[in-house]
């Protein structure tokens, strides 16, 4: 695109998640998970014919969880890793889902943490600091830099943007059509996360 010529930047991005995998099963699976910090682990059935059966988790411990249809289970047992997640009674199914494993609390809420996305996307950041309030007679007011990007970046609210030595989080997102109703890019608000 023409555009892109523009996009002489690149940035880091990182999203906030608690999903550790998502995965169409086989019998035997291996994932190779280490845990950032140990925790339960949280395992979602979705889109089998019952959803009835039962999945094992082997890494620095084992425990297997038993389904009785789609749904969600939390391992009792706090994990550090994984290396294999067996199935059984999943695999037959007229209808094979997905299995998504998340870091969970012992009652059940997702434990979230930042997970890079990407580190080779394009942009560029406005040096754009102040604006006029015209609301306000010609007001100065701060506002905050401004990053272009291309349309397909896959970036969303709250996510972390690392560029040109700095961290942001970006705020909102918006999608400028040209003369002809096309979108070729994103111009994306930012908030400055200082650094400690």
């Amino acid at each position: 695109m023409f555009i892109d010529r523009f996009f002489v930047e690149t940035f880091t991005l990182e999203t906030v998640t608690s999903s550790l995998t998502t995965f169409i099963p086989g019998i035997t699976n291996s994932v190779n998970l280490t845990l950032s910090e140990e925790a339960n682990i949280g395992v979602k059935l979705e889109g089998f014919t019952t959803g009835s059966g039962s999945v094992t988790l082997q890494g620095n411990i084992t425990e297997s969880l038993t389904f009785p249809a789609n749904g969600e289970l939390i391992t009792l047992n706090s994990f550090t890793s994984i290396t294999t997640v067996a199935l059984s009674n999943l695999t037959d199914e007229d209808t094979t889902g997905t299995i998504e494993l998340f870091m969970s609390t012992p009652t059940g809420q997702p434990i979230t943490y930042r997970s890079v996305v990407g580190s080779s996307y394009k942009g560029r950041i406005s040096n754009r600091k102040r604006s006029f309030d015209q609301v306000r007679s010609g007001v100065e007011v701060n506002t905050n830099p401004i990053m272009f990007t291309t349309y397909d970046t896959p970036a969303r609210i709250k996510d972390y943007v690392r560029a040109v030595g700095r961290t942001f989080e970006i705020l909102s997102i918006n999608y400028p059509a040209n003369l002809y109703g096309e979108i070729n890019h994103q111009e994306i608000e930012l908030l400055e996360i200082p650094t400690s």
